[in-house]
């Protein structure tokens, strides 16, 4: 089968445990950053049937095939994001617990491509009565590229097998980086784009009248009606002051706002000359170094019309995380707005030695405060506390994906395979949680799917420590599919503010977890006539249908007969 261990580490907890579980670099009571384990940036965000889906730069694939913490002497590097060619995607319904959905594999999707950063999402119901997902990419910091679909997870189609905005394109006129596209849709469906980078004028600006304040490397222009192309003429200069990456778009308001990251450098003593504000006020002070800035325009591509406003989130060193540059994606939600952004929260925790080098970041969510009468965003507080919509909570009764989580512990880590995602189990110990669980009734058994052998407990825990006796216990036994199994529990439960399930014992190298659920009534144990101990007969084929050994790599088929005399066939891949 296919494997992507995105999840794996053995390092230090800032959470105290009994000695049975193994650990998280997250506290249980902490719901930022939003995994424990999988770094991860840039964040962009839709809504869609009550869930928010979230997007971002896979720094766990640079982590992962790059050198991953190392000191320096050891050839360690930090995070160059040269290996970074794909996207991460989770969702939820309640900000705290996340399902991880498949990895977007951009390389193999649109075999062009480097690299895949710093993607924007956007979607619209068009004429053919579905909703329409446009999902906007870096390659590198030499293009933008654009990946369309009709679900939020995929799959996934190149619609034009190259760049949508490439180097030397007519009318954009000299960059310095072609990166961080930023997306929206106006209420009449018509699609808006920002791009754009700096980090240092280019030398072709320079004549053009570009300083370090209006460095002249942001544009933004009006997308086509297909969502996949620009007209030369629809692109405009965007004179974001000290602007160096991260362009964001929304519509509050009536007005568009434009968020973006300030550069590190640039003498602010220019300030003076800086004109694009709103003259009825007092004039704005400057951007500070690597803060999260915006401007607000009603006409796009009347570079004149932009309105400098202020900052709105301060450097993630004034929260105590290290400092970086960021990336945010603001999301209404429920009535409510929240800022996605990014910092280095765990990586401290991870890095083996003190001067190990890193880079690795971590996706976060906090609400903020937004006033659409006047299209004004207050200042962020970032912090680990995360934002819980407590009438969204998950139910009990309903069918939950075991990949879905507020936290995770070391020896976990994520199987995919076709359309399945699951977790895996690599060490005894080893375990998942999720947060504000509730259900209308007390639930008095409960029903995991699972494959492998070995041991699952049900735990309660208080936010500081797992509790130690199991409140359910399956001991599952399904060595080449996953089955269900069930348990009732020890005392029934109608809600928990942290629950936990752990593997106690893990007796095969491919013991996954798929699905749970909780009943009202009691159920026996499920032991279903297609199980793997009511198998009389296996036989093996081929793909084209031509029976075969038992292979030890590629795709087949295996049948197998049931002592009740049925049949059933599955697609292995390993």
């Amino acid at each position: 089968m296919k494997f992507y261990t995105l999840l794996l580490a053995s390092f230090l907890s800032s959470a105290s445990f009994a000695q049975t579980f193994l650990k998280s670099p997250k506290a249980l009571n902490n719901a930022n950053p939003l995994s424990a384990w999988q770094f991860c940036a840039d964040p962009t965000a839709v809504e869609y049937n009550g869930r928010v889906y979230v997007y971002g730069t896979n720094d766990q694939q640079q982590f992962d095939e790059g050198t991953g913490f190392k000191t320096e002497a050891q050839g360690g590097v930090g995070n160059d994001y040269g290996k970074i060619n794909s996207l991460v995607c989770m969702s939820s319904a309640d900000l705290v617990n996340w399902t991880w959905h498949q990895p977007i594999q951009v390389k193999q999707i649109a075999k062009w491509t480097g690299c895949s950063w710093a993607p924007s999402i956007c979607s619209r119901e068009e004429a053919d009565g579905q909703t329409h997902f446009y999902l906007y990419f870096a390659n590198g910091a030499s293009g933008i590229g654009v990946l369309t679909s009709t679900s939020p997870t995929g799959p996934w189609k190149d619609p034009l097998g190259k760049a949508m905005i490439p180097w030397g394109m007519k009318g954009m006129g000299d960059i310095t980086w072609l990166f961080d596209p930023g997306v929206v849709v106006d209420k009449d469906g018509t699609g808006w784009i920002a791009w754009g980078g700096g980090g240092g004028i280019h030398q072709n600006n320079v004549a053009k009248g570009a300083n370090e304040m209006l460095d002249m490397n942001t544009r933004i222009a009006k997308l086509n009606p297909d969502m996949i192309s620009i007209a030369p003429e629809n692109i405009t200069i965007l004179p974001a002051p000290y602007h160096f990456e991260a362009s964001e778009l929304n519509i509050i308001g009536g007005k568009f706002v434009y968020t973006y990251c300030s550069d590190w450098s640039g003498d602010r003593s220019k300030w003076g000359e800086f004109n694009y504000y709103d003259h009825s006020k007092a004039k704005p002070a400057a951007p500070g170094t690597a803060q999260m800035c915006y401007m607000v325009s009603t006409d796009p591509l009347n570079a004149d019309s932009w309105q400098y406003v202020g900052m709105y989130g301060k450097n993630p060193s004034n929260f105590g995380y290290p400092g970086g540059n960021n990336h945010t994606h603001l999301q209404k939600f429920l009535n409510n707005y929240y800022l996605f952004y990014h910092c280095h929260n765990t990586e401290g925790s991870l890095k083996p030695s003190s001067d190990a080098k890193g880079g690795y970041r971590n996706i976060q969510v906090n609400l903020i405060e937004v006033n659409e009468a006047t299209s004004k965003i207050s200042e962020i507080s970032m912090s680990n506390g995360g934002s819980l919509i407590r009438n969204n909570r998950m139910k009990l009764t309903d069918k939950q994906q075991a990949e879905t989580m507020y936290n995770n512990s070391e020896g976990t880590g994520f199987f995919y395979n076709d359309d399945v995602v699951a977790v895996h189990f690599q060490k005894a110990g080893s375990w998942v949680g999720v947060r504000s669980v509730t259900s209308d009734v007390y639930v008095k058994s409960f029903k995991a799917k699972l494959r492998g052998k070995g041991k699952l407990e049900v735990h309660l825990g208080d936010g500081k420590t797992i509790n130690p006796e199991p409140i359910a216990t399956i001991e599952f036994n399904s060595v080449r599919r996953l089955e269900e199994f069930s348990a009732t529990l020890t005392e029934p439960i109608k809600s928990a503010g942290y629950l936990y399930f752990v593997c106690s014992e893990v007796s095969s190298t491919s013991t996954y977890f798929d699905e749970w659920q909780f009943f009202e009534d009691d159920i026996t144990a499920i032991s279903p006539a297609q199980s793997s101990e009511n198998v009389v007969k296996e036989e093996f084929y081929n793909l084209s249908g031509i029976r075969c050994e038992e292979p030890t790599n590629g795709a087949y088929i295996i049948k197998r007969t049931f002592a009740d005399g049925t049949t059933a066939t599955e697609k292995i891949v390993k």
